[in-house]
């Protein structure tokens, strides 16, 4: 009943809206395999508890700030930051969808129902994963001598607001960038925004923390306000307790003007018409990125290539992977990102000047550091086995594979090669800039040994083949929460680098040894995956 008065004040088809949205969700939360639903449920929920920790995490720090507002602004800006990161990674093709053009285009559909069917989906994701960030800081704030009882709802209220501005702001921005650029380099673009706001959330987070207090202290105070849309969202919040200044009120205003404008140059661009539009763009890109493929040639790989992939199975492993990630640009937005998080953590500590000689002066923080590169190895883990493509796998069972695992360790030496070696030289650059170059090469070097046994470690729980699998949403944040239940793990490992460190006579045998049980790790790896996919049924 409450739905179809809804349709109609919006004006939209209750029958069309409802069948849409019921699709839209169900394909969300559709699995490729039996029983494989109920996994992408529990994905979902572990992506919610995700939010809260972050959530508690971000409302527990903003204690240390002397006032409400300082807490509001903090809160909220992250929430709004992890709402953008979470569309740009996680949601981007309900926005932009080239196939819905294809699909829903020749069928009477009306662009009103379309668009708040889009909406409504989206709203479902900004909804759900904003109350998980938010719940814990709007009952923390309560902690504040300001806030009244009211203040739990009322922050609730307003991060929404919030939340769905940020998202309303999104579609605008992909709209426009889609019209100037070309849609697959967008994608590409996409990769590297992802890169940045990574960086942004783990730096940025830090200087928030620094930048409230000493803004209090200068003559800047009052003005940045202006400049910022979480600082407006902030000063609405606080106006029900401090209505006296005039500043809460104009401000309060332009959140409120932000958000209908956003609103209302969004519904004007997610539409079927700007649908078939994108469609179009992205068929003659498609065109042109083939073109100048078939026209370019390929590396062939070197003598060490040869060395590394003697098992032909392995060679059409790396080639396929190889070939996916380099053409595939959804497939590079997904894995680009986790590059970001160590090198973060990094700047942090070096921002601190914490970041010193281990082999000088043994220290936490270096090491600490360091330990954030299990995260690049559980994302690689979790996407090396997805796939926009991933029907094609059936290829795998029609082919003579006398060793199913020879696939998953050729896929898994793209990215240990190709990618691994130049950001661990990336890394041995950052960590020159605090240390000696030598003893830069030298923690370089013993890190990378004990990422190549976190690989093979993890590979013991692998389940399918390279590309074999659909991509389901929050795969980046399942990351994080099995990088801090392997924490434990973490801290043995990091207390046997800092006896390295403390004793480099044992370096060479410390990487030596890192690296046999790297190969150790494989050969149970191998046993266990060829196990489990022989006794898969291929359901595609």
């Amino acid at each position: 009943m409450f739905l179809k008065k809804l349709c109609a004040l919006l004006r939209i088809d209750e029958v069309q809206f409802r069948a849409l949205l019921r699709i839209h969700l169900l394909l969300d939360f559709r699995s490729s395999r039996i029983g494989g639903s109920s996994s992408r449920k529990q994905s979902f929920v572990l992506n919610l508890i995700f939010y809260v920790i972050i959530g508690l995490f971000v409302g527990l720090s903003g204690l240390r700030l002397f006032d409400l507002f300082g807490f509001a602004f903090l809160t909220l800006t992250v929430s709004m930051v992890l709402t953008a990161m979470a569309i740009i990674i996680e949601f981007n093709e309900i926005i932009i969808n080239p196939e819905d053009a294809e699909i829903l285009g020749h069928r009477p559909i009306d662009t009103r129902t379309y668009f708040w069917v889009k909406m409504a989906n989206l709203l479902f994701y900004v909804t759900s994963f904003g109350l998980a960030i938010n719940l814990s800081p709007a009952f923390i704030g309560l902690a504040f001598p300001e806030a009244s009882g009211l203040f739990p709802l009322l922050y609730l209220i307003v991060s929404w607001l919030a939340n769905v501005a940020t998202a309303f702001g999104m579609i605008l921005l992909y709209s426009v960038l889609v019209r100037w650029l070309n849609y697959e380099r967008l994608k590409d673009i996409l990769a590297y925004v992802q890169v940045v706001f990574t960086f942004i959330v783990f730096v940025g987070y830090q200087f928030l923390m620094r930048l409230i207090p000493e803004m209090h202290k200068t003559q800047l105070n009052g003005v940045w306000y202006f400049f910022v849309p979480s600082a407006w969202y902030a000063e609405a919040l606080i106006l029900p307790f401090d209505s006296q200044m005039l500043r809460l009120w104009f401000l309060a205003a332009l959140a409120l003007i932000s958000f209908v404008g956003l609103a209302y140059f969004a519904s004007r661009n997610l539409s079927l018409g700007y649908a078939e539009l994108i469609y179009k763009l992205s068929q003659s890109a498609r065109i042109r990125e083939t073109g100048r493929e078939e026209a370019s040639k390929s590396f062939r790989g070197f003598s060490l290539r040869r060395w590394l992939l003697r098992n032909p199975v392995e060679q059409v492993g790396y080639e396929l992977v190889s070939r996916y990630i380099r053409r595939n640009r959804n497939m590079r937005m997904r894995v680009f990102p986790a590059f970001a998080m160590p090198l973060a953590v990094m700047g942090m500590f070096i921002l601190d000047g914490e970041l010193t000689d281990p082999f000088i002066a043994p220290n936490t923080a270096t090491l600490m550091s360091m330990f954030f590169l299990i995260y690049i190895a559980v994302i690689f883990n979790q996407i090396i086995t997805t796939s926009d493509h991933w029907q094609a796998s059936w290829i795998f069972r029609a082919a003579p594979v006398p060793d199913y695992s020879r696939l998953y360790w050729g896929g898994l030496k793209v990215l240990l090669v190709k990618y691994m070696l130049p950001y661990f030289v990336l890394i041995w650059g950052v960590l020159s800039s605090q240390m000696s170059v030598r003893h830069a090469f030298y923690l370089a070097v013993l890190n990378y040994a004990i990422y190549l046994a976190y690989s093979a470690g993890l590979a013991v729980f692998v389940k399918d083949l390279p590309l074999s699998k659909k991509f389901e949403r929050g795969r980046t944040n399942l990351g994080f929460l099995v990088t801090f239940v392997l924490f434990p793990l973490l801290l043995i490992i990091g207390g046997v680098e800092y006896l390295i460190c403390r004793f480099p006579a044992f370096l060479i045998p410390g990487v030596v040894t890192f690296l046999l049980l790297a190969w150790i790790l494989s050969k149970i790896s191998s046993t266990a995956i060829n196990r489990r996919i022989q006794q898969q049924e291929f359901l595609a």
